[in-house]
Order: C-alpha cells, then sequence, then structure tokens
C-alpha cells in the first residue's frame, strides 16, 4: 500500500484499526468477535512498525524520530493487552459474582436484557461458587444496622453515586430489591447488577449479584465492583 511508506504511517494504522473495534461494537456495526478481530489486527500492525522501526534503527543510529515514535507507540499499544492476559491467569474463568452462593439474587427487570446475551439469567451453581470462594472469599453478605428502609435508601443514594443506570427498585414488606445496569468504558460492553435487602434481627441484610453479558470470564470486574458497591455503601452510612 501507497500510504504504508513508513513505520509511523503502519503506527498510524494501527491505532485506527484498534479504535474501530471498540467503536463499531458501541455502534452495532459488529459483534464482540468481530470487533475484537480489529484490535487484535492492531495490536498486530503497532507491533509490525515496532519491529520495522527498531530494525531500521539498529541500521541508523541514532534513528529518526519517526522511527522512536513508532517504537514507543507499539510498546504502549502492547501493555493493555498483556496486562489483560496477565489478569486473566490471575482469575478464575467466570463472569457471575454474588454474596449469596447459595440463594443467588435473581434478575427480574434486566432478564430480558439478557436473554439475547451470550450470558443469560442462570447461575451456575456449584462449580461457579467454588471457584468464587477460592479466589474472592472477601465476597460476603453485606451486613448493616439499619433498618430495611433505611438501607434501602442508601443503596439507592449509593448505585446514582456509582453512577450505574437504575433498572428498577421495588421496596416491599420485609424485602427490597434493586436492580441496574454498569457500562464499561471502553467497548461499552453491559453488566448487570441486582441487590436484595431484607429484614434481620438487629438490622438489614444486603446481598448483590453483579454479572457480565458477554465473556467468559470478567477480569475480576464484578468483584471490583461488588466491594467497589461495599465501600460507597459505608460511606453513605449503610
Amino acid at each position: 500500500m501507497a500510504i504504508i511508506q513508513s513505520p509511523l504511517s503502519l503506527s498510524i494504522l494501527g491505532l485506527v484499526a484498534m479504535a474501530a473495534g471498540p467503536l463499531s461494537f458501541r455502534l452495532g456495526l459488529l459483534g464482540a468477535k468481530g470487533s475484537f478481530l480489529f484490535l487484535g489486527l492492531g495490536l498486530l500492525l503497532e507491533v509490525s512498525a515496532a519491529i520495522w522501526a527498531l530494525v531500521l534503527t539498529i541500521k541508523h543510529p541514532p534513528g529518526s524520530s519517526q522511527c522512536w515514535i513508532a517504537i514507543v507507540i507499539g510498546i504502549l499499544a502492547a501493555l493493555a493487552p498483556v496486562s489483560g492476559l496477565i489478569k486473566a491467569k490471575s482469575v478464575p474463568m467466570i463472569h457471575d459474582i454474588t454474596t449469596d452462593t447459595a440463594n443467588p439474587p435473581e434478575f427480574v427487570t434486566t432478564a430480558p436484557g439478557r436473554a439475547s446475551a451470550p450470558n443469560g439469567v442462570a447461575y451456575g451453581g456449584p462449580e461457579v461458587a467454588a471457584k468464587q470462594r477460592e479466589a474472592y472469599p472477601d465476597i460476603q453478605p453485606l451486613h448493616s444496622k439499619l433498618k430495611l428502609a433505611q438501607a434501602y435508601d442508601v443503596a439507592l443514594a449509593t448505585i446514582r453515586k456509582l453512577g450505574w443506570k437504575l433498572a428498577s427498585n421495588d421496596l416491599l414488606e420485609g424485602a427490597g430489591a434493586i436492580e441496574a445496569t454498569d457500562t464499561t468504558l471502553l467497548y461499552g460492553f453491559q453488566d448487570d447488577v441486582v441487590i436484595r435487602i431484607v429484614n434481620e434481627p438487629d438490622g438489614s441484610r444486603l446481598d448483590v449479584r453483579s454479572a457480565s453479558r458477554i465473556g467468559l470470564s470478567d477480569l475480576g470486574k464484578n468483584a471490583a465492583r461488588i466491594r467497589q458497591f461495599r465501600d460507597v455503601l459505608l460511606t453513605e452510612g449503610g
């Protein structure tokens, strides 16, 4: 291609391909697999540009500024997928995390949105629960000294503070349920959250379930989201 006259031009083409991946998914032009192919193509171009630039720099030291820019861009572009792979190996291949693995809160309002997604509403059972307990032993039910209605209000305030999109909220006698959706920054993947609140003798108990609609592994995102909810809830007075 005539446009590819230098490592830097190839690097720029790689950046365009990498940006096209998440953008095409957000616009509904490609599914997750197609968008990941664009991302992979962009990464391949970036690595190729960096190697090309490195060879030219070795042959003709100290190298041009364009070559060094291409090398730096290639290294930076490779950091994200490499860190992702490292993270994937450090967490279990699960995408549905809950504080109550024996009786997980159920998705109701967000269920239709999950119906057409790869990951439905059904919980994975004892196998998923065992993997979660081993990887995330701190993900436990949240016990509050607040009564049900108060804990419910604090949970709603926490969701709003975190910027999740509220899907539904119901407060009945003896129980409360809140559902919300959190959208990831880069790809715009949607992860659903349901919070169940029940009375306890000394206050209330909150159980949280966070599950991704897409992906076999969530790279630890859902556990982190539950921790974030727990921490903000405490600061809000829960």
